[in-house]
């Protein structure tokens, strides 16, 4: 019982990194830039500070995160079928894990209800 416990919140946790890589990779992808993993403060500090030593002349504020000013159609002109295909895999995962919780779920234990949101919560708190 306490490995089944155990492997529930890793599931859960392994959820909620998918759910974040996808997010992550589809903002590094249409963005074009290198955005930290888990971006800090001062990581995204330092790579303005970066990014303007590259670029003198450049006098942008948004040197990190990408401008709202482009038009619609530079994002999909970005969307590739790698992006698409990668995409969908990892929905794909996410959909997997979700559907096998949610039958844990459904037997209608208390304890391993409690590991799940517990599991979750912890994953959120991580990515």
């Amino acid at each position: 019982y306490i490995l089944t416990c155990f492997g529930l919140f890793m599931l859960c946790i392994i959820r909620e990194f998918v759910l974040y890589l996808s997010k992550y990779y589809e903002i590094t992808t249409l963005s074009g830039r290198i955005v930290p993993f888990w971006p800090t403060v001062k990581r995204l500090k330092e790579l303005s500070v970066l990014y303007s030593v590259q670029h003198p002349g450049d006098n942008k504020t948004e040197a990190i995160l990408p401008s709202v000013k482009k038009s619609m159609d530079d994002y999909h002109k970005s969307v590739t079928l790698k992006l698409r295909m990668v995409d969908t895999i990892l929905y794909g995962v996410s959909l997997i894990l979700g559907y096998c919780l949610m039958l844990v779920v459904m037997t209608f234990n208390a304890g391993l209800i409690i590991i799940i949101v517990c599991g979750y919560c912890f994953g959120r708190f991580l990515f």
